[in-house]
């Protein structure tokens, strides 16, 4: 998914990091980076600068593995299309996209789905 994101936001060859964590990790990652005391889904960390200048390594996407565990068991969908819903949420804020508003975060979303869709259709 994240090559195939990547090429279709037209980075190529980019590369980053994605850690898998329980929520113990993510809420102390939340905390020290953030301020809050609790779990979250996703964080990204990215890179941006060195995008510029190399070109290749966009920055790190740690992402809950329990939550996505619990929350696709809540939901009725497979564990892995909730991580990979993770894992795209934190690449398209590694390539610029923001949701911290109601405007950008829709913004963000549509990028989001659509770039589920396509990536359905290319595997089908």
């Amino acid at each position: 998914m994240t090559e195939f994101a990547c090429s279709y936001e037209g980075m190529r060859g980019a590369s980053l990091t994605i850690l898998l964590v329980d929520d113990r990790a993510m809420r102390a990652y939340h905390k020290m980076y953030f301020g809050k005391s609790c779990s979250t889904d996703v964080i990204s960390f990215p890179f941006l600068e060195m995008v510029r200048e190399t070109g290749y390594y966009l920055g790190d996407i740690v992402v809950s593995a329990q939550r996505a565990k619990a929350v696709s068991k809540r939901i009725k969908r497979t564990t892995q299309s909730e991580l990979i819903l993770y894992v795209l949420h934190g690449l398209l804020h590694l390539l610029g996209y923001q949701d911290g508003t109601s405007e950008k975060r829709a913004v963000m979303f549509r990028k989001q789905n659509q770039l589920l869709e396509k990536w359905r259709d290319v595997r089908s």
